[in-house]
């Protein structure tokens, strides 16, 4: 029998066409390995729900032997019929599981239930297997039930300690047993046992160890899951004892130290040499690196050396020359400095003429169709007369100018720009329409050739009353580019 089939699940699909979906699963399955006794029945509870879809053609229970499989019993078109040699030992149980009666020992093996199902034509399969282990008495190696200690400490390392093993059992369960066994120490506690592996229970006892008779046994009630009869406890093969000697597991304990200690010794002294090899090495290079350093720092001392030699020359030559040049271009120099400082205070002076010139509204109202008369903000002269409004050109050139009336009341407004009374822009507000309080605001901006002795300013049709903040109503003059 192989290994692998105990827990194979598997669907062959013989499919004549594609894009279907299937709607069969598995509800109900048992374990992967099944424990029976001789002479008893046992059940594979298999158990699965099909589509509306689909049509169950039949369901098949074989035997898997070791060269062949031998079918048990099948239902065909809703009836159940069973096969020799199972005929009178087999019966469906739910939809896909089977009951086995008198149980044999030559019935354990591999079982598995088949379901074939109809969708549109095509025929899917579906199967899944168990294994069955039967047992005639307590399924152990030899019938008994045998407790024993581990010849040397084991480490545990869930409590990171070395601990000393006992182990109850040789018992021939394939999978996890379905018992336990319970364990009685030499102070009479019920231990638990800490685990189970390869057909063996294990009690693990911790330093300080007591020692004794340890005692492993079948708890009464699940006598039968092991195929037991005689249910009595003087019975040796359902009672197991180990003599525990205390002196002995406690130098087991203190060996496995040493051996840890050992091992743990030897290993810092391998990580020291090698730390030593680390240290000589890190020292070597460090000497390198002085001497090293050494030479850089013997290379920028000459550089220093040769860098203020060559600073000594270089003033020197420096000095030499400017003597020359000072004694024998002296007077052409003083020429153009005086050329210079000619064109310096030139610079200056038209640097003075291209200041900005800033004016505001202060008051509401104002003279119908007659300069404005505002309040100078910014200028470097005074060439704004706020006292008739009129700003006088001090240099001919371009100016940028750029003004603007913001009246209180949605009226129509036009506001002037005139050059010696002369109309030079004219920018209108026209009502808004359903607006009862606020109108638009009347402004201009442009550019303009200017002579000197020009007088600017601006008038309105309408008296007011007008905004007078900076950012509503203003005048700002600027000089762009004075003729040469």
């Amino acid at each position: 029998m192989k290994m692998t089939s105990w827990l194979t699940t598997f669907s062959i699909v013989m499919l004549s066409a594609f894009g279907t979906t299937w709607c069969f699963e598995w509800e109900s399955l048992p374990e992967p390995v099944v424990y029976s006794c001789v002479g008893r029945e046992v059940t594979f509870p298999w158990e699965f729900k099909a589509g509306d879809a689909e049509h169950i053609r039949d369901i098949r229970w074989l035997f898997d032997g070791i060269f062949d499989s031998t079918m048990m019993a099948a239902v065909t078109d809703g009836y159940f019929l069973s096969h020799a040699p199972y005929s009178q030992r087999v019966g469906q149980l739910a939809n896909g599981g089977l009951a086995l009666s008198d149980v044999k020992l030559a019935d354990a093996g591999n079982y598995s239930v088949e379901v074939n199902v109809e969708v549109e034509g095509s025929l899917v399969s579906h199967r899944h297997s168990v294994l069955l282990q039967v047992g005639d008495g307590l399924m152990t190696q030899d019938g008994t039930l045998t407790a024993s200690q581990d010849p040397v400490a084991l480490w545990d390392s869930s409590e990171q300690q070395w601990t000393i093993r006992l182990t109850c059992g040789r018992f021939t369960f394939l999978g996890q047993p379905p018992v336990h066994v319970i364990w009685t120490t030499p102070t009479m506690e019920t231990p638990a046992s800490s685990g189970y592996d390869n057909g063996h229970f294990y009690l693990t006892l911790s330093s300080p160890v007591v020692g004794g008779n340890y005692t492993c046994h079948i708890p009464h009630h699940l006598l039968s899951d092991v195929c037991v009869t005689e249910s009595n406890y003087d019975n040796p093969a359902l009672t197991a004892r180990v003599l525990v000697c205390e002196v002995k597991a406690r130098m087991s304990l203190l060996e496995a130290e040493h051996r840890t200690l050992k091992a743990d010794n030897r290993e810092l002294r391998q990580q020291g040499q090698v730390q030593d090899d680390a240290i000589r090495n890190l020292t070597s290079e460090n000497t390198e690196l002085r001497q090293h350093q050494q030479v850089q720092d013997d290379d920028i001392r000459n550089l220093k050396s040769e860098n203020m030699e060559l600073r000594g020359e270089l003033q020197q030559t420096l000095t030499d020359t400017l003597t020359h040049y000072t004694n024998y271009q002296l007077e052409p120099i003083r020429n153009e400095v005086h050329s210079l400082w000619n064109i310096t205070r030139e610079l200056e002076r038209l640097h003075g003429q291209r200041a900005a010139q800033k004016a505001e509204l202060r008051t509401p109202n104002i003279t119908v169709d007659a300069p404005i008369k505002m309040t100078p903000l910014q200028q470097t002269a005074s060439d704004y007369d706020n006292t008739t409004g009129i700003y006088t050109v001090p240099v001919s050139g371009w100016y940028s100018v750029a003004y603007q009336l913001f009246p209180r009341k949605n009226v129509w407004v036009y506001v002037d720009l005139l050059n010696n009374g002369k109309r030079v822009a004219r920018a209108k507000c026209d009502k808004v329409e359903h607006e009862k309080e606020y109108s638009q605001t009347c402004h201009s901006s442009l550019t303009l050739h200017l002579q000197a002795g020009d007088g600017l300013w601006i008038q309105s049709n309408w008296a007011g009353p007008y905004w007078t903040a900076p950012w509503d109503s203003f005048l700002t003059i600027v000089l762009v580019t004075p003729d040469q």
